[in-house]
């Protein structure tokens, strides 16, 4: 029955704040990085999923070289997956490209922390579409489609998919037009903020206990 169905939030939003708070003061990130001048614009990228295999990598990987190319003022941090279909293009693609920085997966501390530290986020991950809206980065998916429509409908996210000309066209605007930018940055979280645990424990006390 409806009167039983409790909208709580998502928890990973609470585990991202959780991570924030307890580790602010940690050096966490990998030396690499750390040295980075801090003016300087991060893309963070993460790019691994199956239905990219292949040509849709092959063009993500293009579309990174040409921004480096046509904008001085970032730095690519790619964590790169494991999986060797994804290793294999990535590394004959990117590897020696000039301010492109391609790393190990990292645990999720240092990547919560990476992330706050971008200044845009590329990627066709589910679970980073759920999780920068909060940290107000502005996301490029790059898929055809994502099954977490909400924060495409709020503004916080944009498909791109794996045209390399989209992906350049969207990525040097919102490095460009300071207003896009923003926009996208301040469109909240429609998945959660951060209380989920909270309500998900009030919700079910009060079930439980009738009220």
């Amino acid at each position: 029955p409806p009167a039983h169905i409790y909208v709580t939030g998502n928890t990973v939003i609470d585990a991202l704040l959780f991570i924030l708070e307890r580790t602010k003061d940690q050096d966490v990130l990998p030396s690499e990085l750390a040295r980075l001048p801090p003016d300087r614009k991060i893309i963070l990228v993460t790019a691994h999923r199956r239905e990219n295999f292949g040509k849709g990598l092959e063009n993500i990987c293009i579309a990174l070289r040409r921004i480096v190319q046509e904008a001085p003022e970032v730095e690519i941090v790619y964590p790169v997956h494991l999986n060797p279909n994804v290793r294999a293009v990535v590394l004959r693609l990117l590897a020696g490209i000039e301010r492109v920085h391609l790393l190990d997966p990292l645990d999720y501390v240092a990547f919560v922390h990476l992330m706050a530290r971008s200044y845009l986020i590329l990627t066709d991950s589910g679970g980073i579409q759920e999780e920068a809206p909060t940290l107000k980065k502005p996301v490029l998916v790059l898929r055809n489609t994502t099954e977490r429509p909400e924060v495409l409908e709020v503004g916080a996210a944009r498909l791109v998919g794996t045209d390399p000309q989209k992906i350049v066209e969207e990525t040097l605007r919102l490095l460009r037009n300071q207003k896009d930018y923003e926009r996208m940055a301040s469109a909240g979280n429609p998945f959660g903020d951060g209380q989920a645990a909270k309500r998900t424990v009030k919700s079910v006390v009060e079930f439980l206990s009738g009220d």
